[in-house]
């Protein structure tokens, strides 16, 4: 095998079990769900996962329509972990027609759950993507690229 080959079955063994256990086993012993059984970690995913969705019925109705004049009016706020200096989700909305300090409440909220939720999951998150830009077009916020 050539040396580079080497290196990527090596990062990936890294990547995709050796870590995942090590943040397993820091979490078990030092995050806020250690010594907790298997069922109890299933019970707190789900309640996790219905937490969210509700979260994100609530940040789509403070979020509004989009409706804008300008481009100072549409905002960009990330949504879920932050991973690599970057969110995976972003999500545009503007300031004309959001309940803005609700919606950045609520982000906190969703934001803070989705990092219990990988806590519990024990995946290893990939990259986020830059945020993008968001302009007025047509009197709505629209990502542009």
């Amino acid at each position: 095998m050539s040396k580079n080959t080497i290196l990527l079955i090596t990062g990936a063994l890294f990547a995709f079990v050796i870590l995942p256990i090590g943040i397993y086993m820091y979490n078990s012993q030092h995050g806020e769900y250690k010594n907790v059984s298997w069922e109890e970690r299933d019970s707190n995913v789900g309640q996790l996962e219905a937490d969210l969705h509700d979260l994100g019925q609530s940040i789509k109705k403070a979020a509004g329509n989009g409706q804008c004049e300008y481009d100072s009016h549409c905002k960009v706020v990330g949504l879920g972990n932050a991973t690599c200096g970057a969110f995976k989700n972003y999500l545009i909305y503007s300031t004309m027609d959001a309940d803005s300090s609700t919606l950045m409440k609520l982000v906190g909220e969703f934001n803070g759950k989705r990092q219990s939720l990988e806590k519990l999951s024990l995946s290893v998150p990939g990259c986020g993507v830059a945020a993008a830009q968001a302009r007025c077009i047509n009197k709505r916020c629209q990502v542009t690229h």
